[in-house]
């Protein structure tokens, strides 16, 4: 589940109550759902950029043990 900085969640729970009383609990419901939906995208995209970047500097330390390697 993602995690929201106190900061940010409270600015989004100003606005979605704003919103629910200005236009009603389903036009709500549908920007919460955009708001969470963008959350786990970020969220996805962060875990496969750090798992490429672990890969990354595990194949450039083999290469530099291997070529260091005296024959």
């Amino acid at each position: 589940m993602a995690k929201v900085k106190p900061k940010t969640r409270k600015k989004l729970t100003k606005q979605i109550s704003r919103i629910v009383k200005k236009h009603g609990s389903e036009i709500a419901l549908g920007v919460v759902s955009g708001i969470i939906s963008g959350l786990l995208t970020d969220n996805i995209k962060k875990a496969s950029q750090k798992t490429a970047k672990k890969n990354k500097t595990t194949k450039q330390k083999a290469k530099t043990k291997r070529n260091t390697k005296k024959k």
